[in-house]
């Protein structure tokens, strides 16, 4: 259900910018086709399949990226591309397309289904806060447009609705992983995400400097001014068509720059499905369980995000309670075993009256005096 959302609200947003933009408006970014590749006809089927494809083409052929959408290709849930090839509109598998260039992104950073996935950082911060709210201090824009956007549904007899409240319907507007590398695009955000065709991939000692143009929906104006403040800052489309993101791998970590290595964009942290479970718990309930987290380390080993301080607080006092009840336990024995010097008196007088009664009785017996 939330895979034929989306896909029906991109196409439709995507056929709106074809209809109001012309080339000259929106150029396309050129991109190479990096296999041999089915594609279809830009219509508004919500299934593309090998019996019903329009044409092939083959490697190498060079075409212009217009937007990226999210579909299905053989009832299995992919990213398209609509390209232009000689004056007409295509979709094709965004994972068959390259950049023009020769250089290529390393192989292990490509999405792959079972792998672990990146999330921005403070998705993290959210998570070990244990509080949902936390979400407010990155993504208030979102949340108060999500929240709008139900009410006014509401408020329009729209069925199916759970509450008023922004994570009543997170999971059908979001998808949380938050950075994706396919060989000609990048994806990447917080709530909302956007699109990056690559032009330029320049490697470097520890990273890559990797020159982007956003998609033609990045560049609606729609997106850049009436929402302002939902995405990340990146450089609007009408001032900067290309810009350069730096890209540095650090053990579970990418850090991200805009431009130069002086202006730190943002930061992204790769994790397991655990995580991606708990983040939809906490939005859900307002609970979550980091007890079975595995946290992501940077190269050196450092951790960003340790397990939260209460947890080990909750520890440490178990563990002093225990010392606590053994001490307890240890000083009623000794007052248990205390016996008072009088009570001893007494006993010791017993046991030595007991003593010569026996040796009287002993001497009596056998004609001795017990004393003169």
């Amino acid at each position: 259900m939330k895979q034929l959302f989306n896909f029906i609200m991109l196409v439709f947003v995507n056929f709106i910018s074809f209809a109001q933009w012309d080339e000259a408006s929106y150029p396309g970014v050129p991109l190479s086709i990096g296999v041999d590749s089915n594609i279809w006809s830009s219509g508004l089927q919500a299934h593309y399949t090998d019996n019903n494809i329009t044409r092939k083409l083959l490697q190498g052929k060079r075409i212009m990226g217009d937007s990226l959408i999210w579909g299905e290709i053989n009832r299995i849930g992919t990213h398209l591309v609509f390209i232009r090839y000689k004056k007409n509109e295509y979709l094709i598998n965004a994972g068959n397309l390259s950049p023009t260039g020769d250089i290529r992104l390393p192989s292990d950073w490509l999405v792959t289904p079972d792998e672990k996935k990146w999330v921005i950082s403070y998705y993290l911060d959210v998570l070990h806060s244990q509080d949902r709210d936390a979400f407010l201090i990155y993504e208030q824009p979102w949340i108060n447009r999500q929240t709008e956007m139900i009410r006014n549904a509401i408020n329009m007899g729209e069925s199916g609705l759970i509450g008023e409240e922004w994570h009543n319907q997170f999971y059908y507007a979001v998808n949380p992983e938050s950075l994706i590398f396919l060989n000609a695009v990048i994806i990447m955000g917080g709530f909302d995400r956007s699109a990056f065709f690559i032009v330029d991939i320049i490697p470097m000692s520890d990273g890559y400097k990797i020159t982007v143009s956003g998609d033609r929906s990045f560049a609606l104006p729609f997106f850049n001014h009436s929402i302002h403040g939902i995405r990340l800052p990146f450089p609007l489309w009408e001032e900067r068509k290309f810009f350069d993101m730096i890209f540095i791998p650090d053990g579970d970590f990418m850090d991200v720059y805009l431009d130069s290595f002086d202006n730190h964009f943002a930061t992204f942290a790769k994790v397991d499905n655990i995580v991606f479970e708990e983040l939809e718990r906490l939005v859900r309930t307002n609970k979550v369980d980091l007890s079975h987290i595995i946290w992501p380390h940077r190269a050196d080993g450092s951790m960003e995000h340790s397990p939260p301080a209460r947890k080990y607080t909750e520890e440490i006092t178990i563990i002093t309670d225990n010392i606590e009840n053994q001490e307890n336990i240890l000083e009623t024995a000794d007052k248990n075993a205390f016996i008072p010097i009088w009570l001893l008196i007494v006993i010791c007088s017993f046991i030595i009256g007991t003593l010569l009664v026996l040796l009287c009785v002993f001497f009596k017996k056998f004609n001795v005096t017990c004393w003169r």
